[in-house]
């Protein structure tokens, strides 16, 4: 008789869209030379942090040539999974455009990603007169004609392709999809692991489980050091990075042509001293002052379900000054006046994205995302380990 293959265990610590991922193609792969056994190691919900809430946009040649690769095949991958599993109704997927805008001439766009420019510019003055609607150059942003935006312009870009989707929904999806190939999820976090062979995990239930594995994967996101220390591991600093992001029900008259772009867009960042950040939601006051302003270098993706998220902020709040928190406490760090700036960010870019004028605050939002020197992620073998891997720094772009 043939003797059966090993079975490889394998066990990934952390429920984001790297983890989940990770398992999708390993449990889906129908030329794995050993059968595979998969689990999924997540302290609090899968993607609970940046992985759902980030803003959803894959751009397949922007990356700069460390990451271009990479890239390229994520792009491919996320084609190739819409095509096989509706990924439309699923998870939102679409092909679509990225729009850079300036609010005011010489607003600075995202300090992130210098967006490729076109040959000419476009400046569209907005009238004085009241509640009608006009359309924004080929953009079909619906802009109120208000005296509070004399003028915009719109830098043009070159042609670029991009896609977006619901993060939340696809990492629910693909964490489905591993469910019924096989994968266990175990809520809970790691705290020792014996000669390499097993981990000890500490439940969220109160009780203890030790996890054969034959390969480890760390790819906890920024939390990423922090297990491997807790472990005992030797591991590259994955950094973090701050962001806070909301969802805002624009006005009656925003346009449908806008579900799916991503815009970019720059504006200045000037004081309102007639704003108070209480009727922005906030009201929290440093040195007892309320703090002004806006995010200078805004993002905005129009969503099916009829909001829109806007991002950008990436100061660090003052409720988590001492570095980042424990994941179960990611929500205790949202700061009220960061949170502010967004709203009035949104505002001076459309009046039917003004909370004081009839939009909606709908959900507002903090996450840490990983980072790493240069934007590039960690892909190896930890040390000088044969069984035991980490995935992680991988950016917001």
């Amino acid at each position: 008789m043939t003797p059966l293959p090993p079975l490889v265990d394998v066990v990934i610590v952390g429920g984001g869209i790297v983890g989940i991922t990770t398992a999708y193609y390993l449990l889906s792969n129908p030329n794995s030379p050993h059968p595979t056994q998969v689990t999924l190691i997540e302290p609090v919900d899968v993607a609970h942090a940046a992985s759902g809430r980030a803003m959803g946009m894959i751009g397949r040649d922007w990356q700069e040539s460390s990451t271009r690769q990479l890239a390229q095949l994520s792009w491919q991958c996320y084609e190739e999974l819409a095509a096989k599993s509706g990924g439309r109704d699923a998870w939102d997927w679409m092909e679509s455009e990225a729009l850079g805008v300036e609010v005011v001439s010489g607003a600075q766009l995202s300090r992130y990603r210098s967006l490729p420019k076109g040959n000419s510019r476009e400046q569209v003055s907005i009238g004085h007169s009241t509640g009608k609607c006009t359309t924004w150059g080929r953009a079909g942003l619906a802009m109120c004609e208000s005296s509070r935006h004399p003028f915009l312009r719109r830098e043009p870009l070159a042609c670029r392709l991009t896609h977006n989707s619901t993060p939340a929904k696809f990492c629910q999806f693909v964490h489905a999809e591993c469910t019924k190939l096989g994968l266990r999820t175990v809520f809970g976090r790691p705290t020792a692991f014996d000669h390499q062979t097993s981990l000890t995990v500490s439940l969220n239930d109160g009780t203890a489980e030790e996890l054969p594995f034959t390969r480890l994967l760390l790819s906890a996101g920024p939390w990423t050091t922090v297990v491997a220390k807790q472990l005992g591991l030797p591991c590259p600093l994955i950094g973090n990075l701050p962001g806070h992001s909301i969802h805002i029900a624009p006005s009656p008259g925003w346009s449908d042509d806008l579900v799916g772009k991503s815009i970019f867009a720059g504006i200045t960042d000037e004081t309102e001293d007639s704003m108070d950040a209480i009727a922005w939601g906030g009201g929290e006051r440093r040195g007892g002052q309320s703090e002004h302003g806006c995010t200078s270098s805004v993002e905005l993706v129009s969503r099916q379900e009829g909001y829109v998220y806007v991002a950008g902020e990436n100061r660090t709040p003052t409720t988590a000054r001492n570095g980042i928190p424990d994941p179960q406490a990611v929500n205790g760090a949202l700061d009220v006046d960061l949170v502010g700036r967004l709203c009035r960010s949104a505002a001076k870019l459309s009046p039917l994205l003004d909370i004081r004028k009839g939009a909606k605050l709908v959900h507002s939002q903090v996450c840490y995302r990983p980072t790493r020197p240069g934007g590039t992620p960690v892909l190896s073998k930890l040390g000088g380990s044969s069984s035991i891997y980490i995935a992680a720094g991988h950016g917001p772009w």
